[in-house]
């Protein structure tokens, strides 16, 4: 039978892994010291010399001049160390189930149509399960969401838009189909129905988002008559007759829009791509898993 004092080391040991962790994540001991809460960087920088006594070794990071890099005894460390905690993550998720009665907050990242349509339901429905969860959803650039990602302010960062990354974990629930839509009377007004040729398309008056514009392969020479900086005020604009939208069909509500087939054009499609940190909060992990299966059932 372990004594307590037994029982502290292997508390303590477990810590000093989940900040090493993140310490080969971040490279800088005061973005670290900032995550976990600590008063500075030194707190840190001890910790990571305990572990590096413990392991038997002379050091696990060089001190570079913007923060530090793990040595290649720490990359041997990390690489073994990571499918351990994980393995732990899920014998704890098994043992301390999560259930109605779990507290916590979620803080997440979504495009403002995104959230709008398809995220607002699915936190809906978890906070029916989970009524005591609370949710912190942000607008931000996809740049300084990553960064608060990064450092701990945010647990999940969704986004229309391909993401790599050696940093976060990458996941795709998505991929919509874009489209140019109009009204029916618009169409009428034009003398045009849904079936156009994309040289017709060049010639009418179309509605989109700036951000639209630069993230998709949109025909080229085409032109807007109205920039708009969003999905609802494109979709808005259509609706009050000024001209051809373009964005998720997913989005657009077909009793009220006529979607276009363009003949000789193929619309491109947006992924729907989630990234976190490997190591996150029971009620994110809780949520990412039921956003992943309420894409896997939308995606049959």
């Amino acid at each position: 039978m372990l004594n307590n004092d037994m029982d502290e080391k292997q508390e303590k040991d477990l810590n000093l892994y989940t900040v090493f962790l993140k310490v080969c994540e971040l490279k800088n001991y005061s973005d670290v010291a900032h995550f976990f809460h600590y008063y500075n960087r030194q707190a840190v920088s001890k910790k990571m010399a305990a572990l590096a006594e413990q392991v038997g070794v002379k050091t696990l990071f060089i001190r570079k001049a913007h923060g530090v890099e793990p040595t290649s005894d720490a990359i041997k460390l990390r690489d073994n160390i990571v499918p351990i905690l994980k393995q732990l993550e899920q014998v704890e998720n098994a043992i301390r189930a999560f259930d109605k009665n779990s507290s916590g907050i979620i803080r997440l990242r979504c495009p403002s149509h995104v959230g709008r349509f398809a995220i607002l339901k699915c936190v809906r429905l978890f906070r029916e399960k989970y009524p005591n969860i609370k949710f912190e959803i942000k607008k931000m650039s996809i740049d300084n969401s990553l960064t608060a990602l990064k450092i701990g302010k945010l647990d999940l960062v969704l986004t229309l838009s391909t993401l790599a990354s050696d940093i976060f974990e990458i996941v795709k629930l998505h991929e919509y189909s874009n489209t140019f839509f109009a009204t029916r009377k618009f169409l009428e007004d034009n003398g045009i129905d849904e079936n156009v040729t994309a040289a017709q398309l060049k010639t009418l008056p179309v509605i989109f988002s700036e951000k639209t514009y630069f993230n998709h392969a949109i025909l080229s020479g085409l032109e807007a008559i109205v920039e708009t900086s969003s999905m609802e005020m494109t979709y808005a604009a259509v609706l009050d007759g000024m001209g051809i939208g373009y964005g998720a069909e997913d989005y657009i509500d077909k009793k009220s829009v006529v979607t276009l087939n363009i003949i000789d054009y193929k619309v491109s499609k947006s992924p729907l791509v989630l990234a976190h940190n490997s190591l996150i909060s029971k009620p994110a992990r809780a949520f990412l898993n039921d956003l992943i299966n309420h894409f896997k059932i939308k995606n049959q």
